[in-house]
């Protein structure tokens, strides 16, 4: 027999500082991949290591069992039988300059938990950890397996953690991923990692970096130029700046030797045209100031101020899914060499076989290799099943929000699990901070999405089948 929202929400309010408490001690683990802190026993870096076992301390503290998978994946269980499971992940993005909180401070301010991986994705990874404990309180919950699996590299975009928890475990019967916005994400474009490399040489740009992640755009990025006078570049590059009222620094190393740095807008990869890619801040002032280069020219064909995969041809829109997106995550130049990582996402529609050549074929013409570093296909989920109906029906009971499903560009872990959906715990109203300075979630949208996550334990654990 169902339960009213009233009732979820009333077991959610008792636990309520329980809640926030668990959300700050988790988001207190600096849980950044990060290879020089790999260890025979921590193949994803020791903190990703510590966010494991935070949990699995919270897991014996509420007499759960959980089980670890190598570091890379876990899992927390009460119960037996067919399997409901959320699935979350640990770690977060690199932390950038410029926070007013503490980056790891789990610090409640204003009605919100603020820091690094509060939103993406802790927040709703301790939404559904709360909701299991609820739920299995309740008798009528007896004979079903309710699960939160753990992932540990889902920032990466390679997911690891994923491979390795299904050397040990079978898809479960109901998948749910917490780690978007309500109501509910059915549908996710395919994402592409592309690498490009090769030598270059260039005598104007000595180095740049730009970007540490194919799936953020970068907010930062440095380039040394050899010129023939630095001063009037420099000064050039800041009355650039401030016609556009865009961040930036340029210092003069001698009278030919010059560094420009750009401050863009970091946001998540699904969305580039939203933030402002710091590396096309410099491609911009180049094409401006009229200085080219080898480095230069390449960047300025194939990827500058473009974000829709126009300069590449391989554009794309479906009326479902949108448009397909290309993020240029990392760009790289010293000693000679360039690297460039390159984040697609693409909808419906598109040929990714023929949109793979096309790319080959366009640096190949610039004599740089290309490897497909990762490739995950679009992920589509029924709108109009039962499960997805079920899940949205427990929501607007919860919200009577009537806003409609969508899809995304969004690349997460629903998408390795069959008939699986991201849901929530975002609402649709809430500011979207993921990756981004100050990151924070509300404490009333944690707490909401606690007790819808509890009522959809319990609703697909006493279903009849």
């Amino acid at each position: 027999m169902s339960k009213s929202a009233e009732f979820w929400q009333d077991l959610v309010e008792k636990d309520r500082e329980q809640i926030i408490a668990d959300l700050q001690t988790i988001v207190q683990v600096p849980s950044v991949y990060d290879e020089a802190k790999i260890t025979k026993d921590a193949p994803l870096g020791e903190p990703i290591r510590d966010a494991f076992d935070c949990m699995y301390t919270l897991a014996e503290r509420d007499g759960f069992k959980h089980e670890n998978f190598e570091y890379c994946a876990g899992e927390i269980t009460a119960g037996d039988g067919d399997e409901i499971a959320f699935v979350g992940h640990l770690d977060v993005v690199p932390v950038t300059p410029g926070w007013s909180y503490p980056q790891f401070g789990g610090v409640v301010d204003n009605g919100r938990v603020y820091g690094r991986g509060s939103n993406d994705n802790k927040g709703g990874t301790i939404a559904a950890y709360a909701a299991l404990r609820i739920v299995s309180r309740l008798p009528e919950v007896a004979g079903k397996k309710l699960k939160l699996i753990l992932g540990g590299d889902e920032e990466t975009s390679i997911w690891r953690c994923l491979d390795t928890y299904f050397k040990y475990r079978d898809y479960p019967k109901y998948a749910i991923v917490p780690d978007g916005e309500f109501p509910m994400t059915y549908a996710e474009k395919g994402f592409i990692i592309y690498d490009v490399a090769g030598t270059v040489a260039d005598d104007t740009v000595l180095s740049w970096q730009g970007g540490e992640r194919a799936n953020v755009v970068p907010d930062q990025a440095t380039v040394r130029l050899h010129v023939s006078d630095s001063e009037a570049v420099a000064t050039e590059y800041r009355k650039f700046l401030a016609r556009r009222g865009q961040q930036g620094v340029a210092v003069m190393h001698d009278a030919q030797t010059v560094e420009l740095q750009a401050t863009g807008i970091s946001v998540h990869a699904k969305v580039p045209h939203e933030g402002l890619n710091a590396n096309f801040i410099l491609l911009d002032f180049f094409e401006t100031a009229k200085i080219s280069s080898p480095v230069i020219d390449i960047l300025q064909q194939t990827v500058a101020q473009d974000t829709a995969g126009v300069r590449l041809d391989i554009a794309c829109d479906d009326e479902e899914m949108g448009s397909l997106t290309l993020n240029t995550g990392i760009v790289r130049y010293a000693d000679g060499e360039l690297y460039i990582r390159l984040n697609i996402r693409y909808p419906k529609g598109w040929d990714d076989k023929l949109g793979l050549e096309k790319i080959g074929e366009v640096f190949s013409r610039l004599g740089l290799n290309t490897s497909l570093e990762a490739f995950y296909p679009l992920h589509y989920s029924d709108p109009k099943g039962e499960f997805v109906q079920t899940l949205h029906q427990i929501y607007k009971a919860h919200t009577g929000d009537e806003t409609p499903l969508k899809t995304t560009g969004g690349g997460t872990y629903a998408r390795r699990f069959p008939g699986a959906v991201c849901f929530g715990p975002l609402k649709p109203c809430d500011e979207q901070n993921a990756h981004q300075i100050d990151e924070f979630i509300e404490i009333d949208t944690l707490l909401q999405a606690t007790a819808i996550y509890a009522d959809v334990y319990y609703t697909l654990a006493t279903k009849e089948d």
